[in-house]
Parts: structure tokens; C-alpha cells; sequence
């Protein structure tokens, strides 16, 4: 099915989710344990603060914000997307671009690819691919950058399609029970 199809479909799977405060719990605990285990160096992350039915990284957020620096997405009229610092780190409340207030970010210009990125989605499949809201917003700031892309999901988000030439894939996918990583796939732990 093409990924334009899809989108109303998984827009409806993704919002009759049940249990989300256990499995967002969940999702929180996973991705903390990936970013410790295989990246305990890195120091920034560029992370989406979640709107709508996505999967909520407002826990990450809290628990990880004296660990790391942390950037949130910054996404122009034109779809190009920007890390932006983080200065605030509760009671966020972004626009339906995932844009935050001004307050919460600091507006010097820092010229910085985080080496984590973590990454909305409506699906995704086997292969590590994303649907996303089709902007293209992700796509174009991650081309070409080395940073470790991290999509979070519920495992209702899988689904089969074929990606589109630009689409870029992601090295890690978690849901609330497995973990797919690029060539491994963990299952339940």
C-alpha cells in the first residue's frame, strides 16, 4: 500500500490505542537503556516533544534532561528543520508543527547535529523505515548528518510499505516490547 494511503489509516490505528500511559512508561524505559548501553558518551539529543496520539517523550524528557543537552525541533514555513536548544523542560505544549514556545528554547544559533536523534512516526516497517507526516521535515535534516536516528512507536504502528528514494532509514526502532536495530532485531526482553 503507498505510504500516502496509509497515513488516515494509521493516524485512526494510532489514536484507538490503549494502556498509552503504560506503554509511553515503557517506551521511556527502553530508550533510556539503549542510550546507555550502546551510546554512554553521547552528550546532546535532539528529541520531538510529542503532540497528538504520538508516543509521549515528555518522561524521557523530564528524566533525561540533567543527563543530557537536549533539542527540540524548530521547523520553518518551508518544512526545514533546526535543533534548537532546550531551556525548558516542563509544561510544554508544541503547535501542531511539533514547534514550541519561544521560551523554551534558547534562540543563539548552534551550529550542532546531535549524535542521538529520536523521531515521530505514524508507521513503520521491518526494513527500519518511517511514515511520517509527509513533509518530508526528518528526511531533509537528517540527510547526509551522522547521527543516531531512533524512532519511537507502538507495535499497532507496523505496517508493510515500500519506502520512497528519499527515505531515510532508522538505526533503531523501539515499541514498548521489542527493539528493532539495523541488521539485529531484539525481541521481548
Amino acid at each position: 500500500m503507498q505510504k500516502q494511503n496509509l497515513r488516515a489509516q494509521l493516524t485512526k490505528i494510532r489514536q484507538s490505542i490503549t494502556d498509552k500511559k503504560q506503554k509511553d512508561k515503557l517506551l521511556c524505559e527502553r530508550l533510556s537503556k539503549l542510550l546507555h548501553a550502546k551510546y554512554p558518551q553521547a552528550k546532546n539529543v535532539f528529541t520531538y516533544v510529542s503532540i497528538g496520539s504520538e508516543a509521549d517523550t515528555r518522561g524521557f524528557i523530564a528524566q533525561m534532561a540533567d543527563t543530557y543537552t537536549l533539542y527540540y525541533p524548530l521547523t520553518g514555513k518551508s518544512g526545514d528543520m533546526l535543533p534548537a536548544r532546550a531551556v525548558r523542560f516542563k509544561y510544554l505544549n508544541p503547535n501542531r508543527c511539533g514547534n514550541l514556545p519561544s521560551d523554551c528554547v534558547s534562540h543563539a544559533h548552534e551550529p550542532i547535529i546531535p549524535e542521538i536523534t529520536v523521531i515521530p512516526l505514524l508507521g513503520f516497517n521491518e526494513q527500519l523505515y518511517r511514515i511520517g507526516y509527509g513533509r518530508g521535515c526528518y528526511d531533509r535534516y537528517l540527510k547526509g548528518k551522522k547521527t543516531v536516528k531512533i524512532g519511537l512507536a507502538y507495535d499497532e504502528q507496523l505496517c508493510d510499505f515500500i519506502p520512497d528514494p528519499h527515505d531515510i532509514a532508522l538505526d533503531y526502532l523501539l515499541t514498548p516490547t521489542r527493539t528493532l536495530a539495523k541488521r539485529q532485531v531484539t525481541t521481548k526482553e
